[in-house]
């Protein structure tokens, strides 16, 4: 996935590495989780644990939003832009882990291979294994309900944002990062089956890139 349309400034930098911090410390929970219960789990399954694990970010910024100012009914200004980048960023970086862990190498990691887990099975032990389709599709079950709810949330966080910006200003953005987004959920679909493999990935994330198409439309017929 295109780095989010090359976000350059401190605060966006700032959030990138938050995000490499959150996203290591969900792997190595992950895999300890793993190697403490000593059964194999399949890459979907590792996947979906990964997914799970952004279930405090997502809280935390349910939480942020609802916020009030001490004292008054007013909302705290200036979240929208902070939640949007962080969950946008977050779910770039858990793509990119997810294309690694599978292609055995990506940007985030330059510098050699993906060192594959022993207690995850290839996809050629998963054909061996006659649990695995019934076990793929509950993993595929979950991990989509999982995304409805981070689209929920991302698109609260998107509206909030575009209150709260110049609206106008941020629409040729919006419009990179939709279409980066597009991309990440088509590559992500292919390689899990998350939002049915026939629909690419339409169906991911559907109401944020929705509503980022719109703002984009926006911006373009106010020019």
């Amino acid at each position: 996935m295109d780095k989010l349309a090359h976000a350059g400034n401190s605060g966006d930098q700032d959030i990138i590495h938050t995000v490499k911090d959150i996203i290591e410390n969900i792997r190595t929970k992950v895999k300890t989780n793993i190697h403490e219960q000593g059964k194999r789990v399949m890459e979907v399954e590792l996947y979906l644990r990964w997914l799970e694990g952004f279930d405090f970010v997502l809280r935390g910024i349910e939480a942020a939003l609802d916020a009030k100012v001490p004292g008054t009914r007013r909302r705290v200004a200036g979240l929208g832009r902070l939640s949007f980048s962080l969950l946008y960023h977050l779910i770039d970086g858990y793509i990119d882990e997810v294309n690694a862990y599978q292609d055995g190498w990506s940007f985030r990691h330059p510098v050699g291979p993906v060192e594959p887990d022993p207690l995850v099975m290839t996809l050629a032990e998963e054909c061996y294994d006659s649990t695995t389709d019934g076990r793929s599709e509950v993993a595929i079950r979950a991990a989509e309900q999982f995304f409805e709810r981070y689209d929920q949330v991302m698109l609260v966080a998107l509206r909030r944002y575009k209150s709260e910006c110049n609206k106008k200003l941020m629409a040729s953005a919006i419009e990179r990062k939709e279409e980066s987004l597009s991309k990440a959920c088509c590559l992500l679909s292919e390689q899990t089956g998350y939002g049915g493999t026939e629909d690419m990935g339409f169906n991911l994330l559907m109401k944020t890139r929705g509503a980022m198409s719109e703002w984009k439309n926006e911006g373009m017929a106010s020019t």
